[in-house]
């Protein structure tokens, strides 16, 4: 007896929040594009002969797959070395790979500006050592910063990959071939969609930095769109230079869609681990790696960033000067992760136990705002706001920052409830629709009592992107309001390096604590389910 489903109205609710919250920006931005063609004819032309435009274009995309390039090569040995481990001390170092994924970006940065100044102990070291420095403020400089933020998604997706590998067919290949045709032939034809998904994730996001190669003084592709909105308010050319950023990602979004429908994700491992010498040995190299690249990607810049604090007074006078900017940015948090989970909820249950068309469209319609630029999803919000001329003066202005984050952020707290109902049991429907159950019965007496605590892991994730989303925030933040990030980034371009140390030690505090719980509580979920 099939369950009798939550009212089709409360889907088209929040299908209609996401359209306005996710997918209208991105509409508005298309719209005023074909508006200015029409009122300029010479306005596409101007666009697409500009040289400049498709160098520093070409520049966004070397840097994207440089990024991609050094993620993989991080993350790639990290992935095979977390294989080598039993599950519970790999579920402990996949936890501390989330840590880079989420201290933001901009963050590392300035930790890793430390690291690598002329007169700091990194460049000290190299110049003592090899006679030469490195400097940060370039393009190699922009990827490897992006590449240690970035590389624990290759790790972890990979890493799903192989507990995912048909090691039968492994053991054949065994037979009659070597080490390198085993791979090539057995191995690598298994693994190659994660490898390939990992890596268009990474080209997605690094595609869609503002901070970082801002911050680095590398003039990529959404570097100059912000300028030309902020520096000479010319709104019409900032969406002009938007359009081809925008068609790209498009693009990538499509084959990253592609690509992830050919990955099995949530599944156990295939091989246990065994207790045999050789693996022992496998064991003991595999932490050892493992803490040698935690301790450069995490301990080093924390460190460096915990000594240009120089004292706790530094810390406590810092946190009194941006206490309010503090205080704002939680408040918008906790809105934007409340909102996020009341229009994920039922799309993930759609998304877990629909079919057809409108489902497989919901579920391509939702990488929009994982994938789409924060640059230009922000200028596509204030064509939206310009429609009405008052709104800026109205007291709703300033809840548009935490609508954006909405918009932003909600596709992943979609994709936590989908996995949760396709991990969830359909015995419990079939007996709530036995007793009669009424769907808000259902709701808040099995469901909520069942996965709160997926709600607050939902919330938890939207909530640590607003922390470190500063794209959309630079464009929309109210006049006399500033949020973390922007107060932070600020402060790292104006050179304050021991108030801008003592706030990106407090965010990477924040963020490792909500981790920590949300990990935990993860935990305990998956054991509920099961």
């Amino acid at each position: 007896m099939a369950y009798k489903k939550q009212p089709a109205s409360l889907l088209v609710i929040a299908l209609t929040l996401f359209c306005v919250a996710t997918l209208l920006p991105v509409a508005m931005v298309l719209f005023k594009f074909s508006t200015s063609i029409f009122q300029q004819p010479d306005y596409l032309q101007s666009i697409f002969i500009d040289a400049r435009q498709w160098i520093l274009l070409g520049r966004s995309l070397v840097v994207s797959l440089g990024v991609a390039l050094m993620a993989c090569l991080l993350g790639l040995p990290v992935a095979f070395a977390l294989n080598k481990l039993p599950q519970g001390y790999r579920n402990g170092f996949e936890v501390l790979l989330l840590i880079p994924l989420f201290i933001p970006p901009y963050v590392m940065a300035g930790a890793w500006i430390h690291l690598f100044n002329p007169d700091g102990w990194l460049n000290t070291f190299m110049a003592n050592a090899f006679g030469f420095q490195i400097s940060l403020h370039s393009i190699f400089g922009c990827m490897w910063t992006l590449g240690v933020s970035f590389f624990s998604l290759v790790a972890l997706l990979v890493s799903q990959g192989l507990r995912q590998l048909d090691w039968q067919q492994v053991d054949l290949a065994r037979l009659s071939a070597g080490k390198r045709k085993v791979f090539l032939v057995a191995i690598w034809p298994q693994l190659k969609p994660y490898i390939l998904a990992a890596s268009g994730l990474v080209v997605l996001f690094s595609l869609a930095q503002y901070s970082v190669p801002s911050l680095l003084g590398v003039n990529t592709y959404p570097v100059e769109i912000f300028t030309q909105f902020s520096a000479f308010y010319d709104e019409t050319a900032a969406i002009g230079k938007s359009f081809p950023l925008l068609m790209l990602v498009l693009f990538l979004i499509g084959v990253q869609y592609k690509l992830m429908s050919k990955c099995t994700l949530g599944g156990s491992a295939s091989k246990s681990f065994s207790t045999s010498n050789r693996n022992k040995a496998q064991f003991t190299f595999s932490i050892s790696f493992l803490v040698l690249i935690l301790s450069i990607v995490i301990v080093m810049p924390l460190v460096s960033v915990c000594m240009h604090v120089n004292s706790l007074s530094v810390l406590q006078s810092t946190f009194d000067m941006a206490k309010m900017d503090l205080i704002t940015t939680l408040k918008w948090g906790v809105l934007a992760s409340l909102i996020a989970i009341v229009v994920a909820y039922p799309i993930g249950y759609f998304l877990a136990r629909g079919q057809g068309r409108l489902r497989n469209m919901v579920d391509v319609l939702g990488w929009l705002g994982i994938a789409i630029p924060g640059t230009i999803f922000g200028l596509g919000v204030i064509e939206w706001m310009n429609l009405s001329s008052g709104f800026r003066q109205s007291s709703y202005y300033q809840l548009l920052l935490p609508f954006a984050y909405v918009g932003l952020f909600a596709p992943f707290a979609i994709r936590v409830f989908e996995v949760m109902f396709h991990r969830s049991d359909l015995a419990i429907d079939e007996a709530a629709a036995v007793h009669g159950c009424h769907w808000w019965q259902k709701l808040f007496l099995i469901d909520l009592p069942r996965y709160y605590r997926f709600c607050f892991v939902a919330g938890v994730l939207v909530f640590l992107l607003v922390l470190s989303e500063l794209n959309v925030s630079v464009l929309l933040v109210p006049p006399g309001l500033s949020t973390l990030s922007i107060r932070i980034d600020n402060l790292l371009h104006y050179g304050a390096n021991h108030v801008a140390s003592a706030l990106c030690l407090i965010i990477a505090l924040l963020v490792i604590s909500l981790i920590g719980v949300a990990s935990l509580i993860l935990k305990i979920s998956l054991r509920v389910l099961k």
